[in-house]
């Protein structure tokens, strides 16, 4: 067989030289931390694994973000957890969901059913343009939401407001499972003008979606962490009755308390760079 004929090794990890760089220095960071952390009978690469995978979750962003989710990596590989942690990853969704997620971050509790599914894929991205959109858009229904506030919606004229707000409505009308114009002259159908209200709560359902269209790329980081922790909280607390020594306990809570530190780090970063700090 010639060597042209050979089947060629199938390429795993990173391409880019970027990417492989990050890749060894992670390992050397994992690999470093083991040695150091780890009683004599346990396997160095297996903690760099281990380690890997969660930092592949949360994603740390500098350097106190990285010590942070090494120490809570720690926290899971000494007690017990370890091997649950490793058992119950595939099944996150099974205890994680994008109504869980959102009302971890404020969405009212009448917008959850209008809550996009891409909000538990970390793999999701959404490009600049979109966002930018998505911004333009929330934006102006939330003019819009200002300038109707405490009015009476029954006198509401959704054909004036609608000419006022082109895109917001036309955006809506390709969100919205019925139509909002009766015809090409784009007057608006007789069932929400005479129904203004339901109209509202339409809209009010579109704005949730248009909020993470403007904001999912910069919420990712604390979602990650909600992600982690909520998964933790509903499927690990029932293994404290199940015999555990206090040992469990102990670095359960350590590890909770470092999730905390993490979600509390990243929304300060996010309110300085909103700020402009």
């Amino acid at each position: 067989m010639s060597n042209s004929d050979k089947k060629q090794p199938t390429q795993t990890g990173p391409k880019s030289l970027a990417g492989k760089a990050i890749a060894r220095r992670n390992s050397m960071k994992h690999g470093m931390r083991a040695k150091k952390l780890l009683t004599s009978f346990e396997d160095p690469k297996e903690y760099e694994d281990h380690a890997e995978r969660i930092f592949q979750t949360l994603v740390p962003q500098d350097y106190i973000e990285e010590e942070i989710v090494h120490a809570y990596a720690y926290a899971i590989w000494s007690s017990p957890r370890g091997e649950r942690y490793l058992q119950a990853k595939s099944t996150k969704n099974r205890y994680v969901d994008e109504e869980t997620i959102a009302k971890k971050l404020g969405i009212k509790p009448d917008l959850l059913p209008f809550v996009p599914r891409y909000l538990c894929k970390m793999d999701y991205e959404i490009s600049p343009e979109r966002t930018v959109d998505g911004v333009y858009l929330y934006e102006r229904f939330k003019e819009l939401e200002k300038e109707i506030k405490d009015s009476d919606l029954g006198q509401w004229d959704l054909q004036k407001t609608a000419a006022l707000y082109t895109e917001l409505f036309d955006r809506f009308e390709q969100w919205n499972d019925e139509p909002l114009y009766c015809n090409a002259n784009r007057e608006i159908d007789e069932k929400w003008i005479k129904d203004p209200h339901s109209f509202w709560k339409r809209l009010e359902g579109f704005s949730c979606c248009l909020y993470f269209e403007a904001n999912f790329m910069r919420l990712k980081p604390q979602i990650r962490v909600i992600y982690e922790n909520e998964f933790w909280v509903n499927a690990m607390n029932a293994s404290l009755a199940q015999g555990f020594s206090g040992h469990y306990e102990k670095t359960q809570n350590f590890a909770f308390k470092q999730l905390e530190r993490l979600y509390a780090y990243r929304r300060l970063k996010q309110k300085s760079e909103k700020n402009g700090v």
